[in-house]
């Protein structure tokens, strides 16, 4: 914690910051902060000063707002600490959303989120960037669950890529966040815990209510109402990730929205037979929305 700004600074207070030896000399304290490395030294030289050594990395793209300069990564590299400094970093892991089912499908689950403080040590830190599930393709048998979205990961810290939307018949399946259930009544999948919550089940029937949503990083799929996608986190940035992808509702025009944090929206029924199943926002680790028949 850094020293007062103005006011009385004691030999103690210095020292407590600082550290040092007894009896208490200022010579001690040549070089440190912004003090001189030699000649005399005032006391009201320590005003605001501190023993914070701060991390300096290389890695992804930087951006400094506020008090944080923030490495972002949406494809593979590595975060290459070369001054490990006295605080924590902050690290956040969100991996690929899962894909929706198609054939009256469930929305997808997000992706892991996971919200770390880590002690920098220095050194090359590997980071994986996984992507998204392929949504479900659809036939007239039924159609086929989407695909689990891919894990990624910091050093040795991972995040579980999020799980499928099920089929007309099928459940959803496990990850990050959950996937929804298909129509009628399939259930969904669970969470992974300490990275999101678990998929909705099916529920309704036609006319009224939604197949299953994908679960988020803040709560799970239909929460909010049918088919709607768990909704994500806000991270440091400001920026929320993580949202689960909507099911797809069975009155009109009707489609559930996906959750805050890149879920994508569900397909309303009339869309039928040409429905567009739509992505998780690129980045976010949204789960992807519910297909119909001939789609993914």
């Amino acid at each position: 914690m850094a020293l007062q700004s103005s006011g009385a600074i004691s030999l103690a207070n210095i020292q407590t910051e600082f550290g040092g030896s007894n009896p208490i000399s200022l010579s001690e304290y040549y070089g440190v902060a912004t003090l001189p490395s030699s000649g005399a030294i005032s006391f009201n030289q320590f005003y605001g000063t501190s023993n914070i050594t701060y991390t300096a990395a290389t890695g992804g793209t930087i951006t400094i707002s506020g008090n944080y300069k923030y490495h972002k990564f949406t494809s593979s590299g590595a975060f290459n600490i070369t001054t490990a400094g006295s605080n924590n970093i902050d690290v956040l892991i969100v991996a690929g959303g899962g894909g929706g089912g198609g054939d009256v499908g469930g929305g997808g689950g997000a992706g892991g989120y996971r919200d770390l403080s880590i002690a920098p040590t220095t050194g090359g830190k590997a980071v994986v960037i996984g992507g998204g599930g392929a949504g479900g393709a659809g036939h007239s048998g039924g159609g086929y669950n989407g695909t689990k979205g891919i894990n990624s990961s910091f050093s040795s810290y991972t995040s579980t890529g999020g799980g499928y939307g099920g089929t007309y018949n099928g459940n959803g399946g496990l990850g990050g966040s959950g996937g929804g259930g298909g129509f009628p009544g399939r259930l969904g999948g669970a969470g992974t815990s300490g990275q999101g919550y678990s998929g909705s089940t099916g529920s309704g029937s036609w006319g009224s209510g939604a197949t299953g949503a994908g679960g988020g990083a803040g709560e799970s799929g239909g929460t909010d109402g049918a088919g709607h996608g768990g909704d994500g986190k806000q991270w440091l940035n400001g920026t929320y990730y993580a949202g689960g992808g909507g099911g797809m509702g069975f009155s009109g025009w009707f489609r559930p929205p996906g959750g805050t944090g890149g879920g994508a929206d569900g397909q309303p029924f009339n869309a039928y037979p040409n429905p567009v199943p739509e992505n998780g926002d690129a980045n976010t680790g949204g789960g992807g929305s519910s297909g119909l028949r001939g789609n993914g």
